[in-house]
């Protein structure tokens, strides 16, 4: 979690798989009003300090390639593309969507 004082300005989540030897990034957010002030930055450098406590060999995230402060962010800590998956979404309802993953 990122704080400004008692303030959450961000988090992340992700999960430890010790078999694979992969920490994966499930989500990085920060408060847009927030972007620019190094929270995404403290966020990534606590999930690598996690991954080498845990001799993780290999950290894994998906983002979209439309989101360019999200890839310049992880281009800053070494991340490469491995591999583009071409998503379609389709509303459900108000408030949620499908994901077809290929």
């Amino acid at each position: 979690m990122a704080k400004l004082g008692k303030l959450i300005v961000g988090f992340i989540s992700y999960r430890i798989d010790k078999e694979l030897s992969e920490l994966f990034i499930y989500d990085l957010m920060v408060k847009k009003e927030f972007y620019g002030n190094g929270f995404g930055s403290k966020l990534i450098e606590f999930s690598i300090k996690e991954a080498a406590n845990e001799n993780i060999s290999k950290i894994g995230l998906w983002v979209n390639d439309i989101n360019t402060k999200a890839k310049n962010l992880y281009k800053k800590y070494n991340f490469v593309c491995q591999k583009l998956y071409k998503i379609a979404m389709v509303q459900l309802r108000k408030g949620g969507c499908f994901r077809n993953y290929q």
